[in-house]
Formats: C-alpha cells, sequence, structure tokens
C-alpha cells in the first residue's frame, strides 16, 4: 500500500528496504529541490514525526514554527503559521498529520500557480522589449 509506495520512491537498489545512504540521499534531494519533482512523501513523513516533539501524532504551534524555520529558512513568515493553523495560533492547537499535508498541498497549489503567473509576467514583459525595439510600442516614462 502507502508505506511500500513510500519506499519504492527512494529505493535506488530496488531491494525493497531503505539503506541509510538511500534514505540521507532522499533528504538530501528534496532540501535541495527547487523545481518541487523529487517524490516527497517519505521527506513530508519524516519532517512530521522529527517535529512531533511529544510524539502524539499532531504538532502543536511552538513545534510547527520550529517546522517552518527549519524548512523555510530567513524567508519563514510568522503568517505561515497562522495560515496553517487557519488563524488559530493560540497554545493548544495543533495539526494531525493529514491536516498538515493538506497545508502542503495549498502551498504547493499556491507556489504552481505563482510560478505559472511570473512565466506569463516574464513573456510579456519579453514581447513588448521586444515590440519596443522594432519601434511598435513607446516606451513608458
Amino acid at each position: 500500500g502507502e508505506l511500500e509506495e513510500m519506499i519504492w520512491e527512494i529505493d535506488e537498489t530496488l531491494s525493497k528496504t531503505i539503506s541509510y545512504d538511500e534514505f540521507e540521499l532522499m533528504y538530501r534531494r528534496v532540501r535541495s529541490d527547487r523545481t518541487g519533482l523529487e517524490p516527497r512523501t517519505m521527506f513530508n513523513l519524516v519532517d512530521f514525526m522529527m517535529n512531533d516533539n511529544n510524539g502524539d501524532g499532531r504538532i502543536e504551534v511552538d513545534e510547527a514554527i520550529q517546522l517552518m524555520f527549519m524548512r523555510y529558512g530567513k524567508e519563514f513568515k510568522d503568517e505561515a503559521i497562522a495560515s496553517l493553523f487557519n488563524g488559530q495560533t493560540e497554545n493548544g492547537n495543533s495539526l494531525s498529520y493529514n491536516q498538515f499535508l493538506e497545508h502542503l498541498e495549498q502551498q504547493k497549489d499556491h507556489g504552481s500557480r505563482r510560478k505559472d503567473l511570473d512565466k506569463l509576467r516574464a513573456v510579456q514583459s519579453s514581447a513588448i522589449r521586444k515590440k519596443q525595439r522594432e519601434g511598435g510600442l513607446a516606451k513608458a516614462s
């Protein structure tokens, strides 16, 4: 089932097991992945478990702050925690693993839309510059 698929995603030797080297390779690949194409099911599970400090299967607000800072570093914003907890950031609020995955999926969708918009803007800017070079458009001042 799901566990076998997680193992398959990172099992370089097709041994149906994960060696330390394969685990480390997966972790490094996902941490450095800027495309979002690396399989990250196991990474997300490990990330969640590493930050569930009391082992209750939930991440509390303070645990989430630590997780987000480790994941995003200087780019981390308090708004990310508010978004993660739907604005309910008082002590005692927590997320299950499924809620955590839902949030990651929403972030991925938002990031994908933002990248698409950035590409569209770049294409439009390029077309405008080309027209300006050809004398077809007046330069903006």
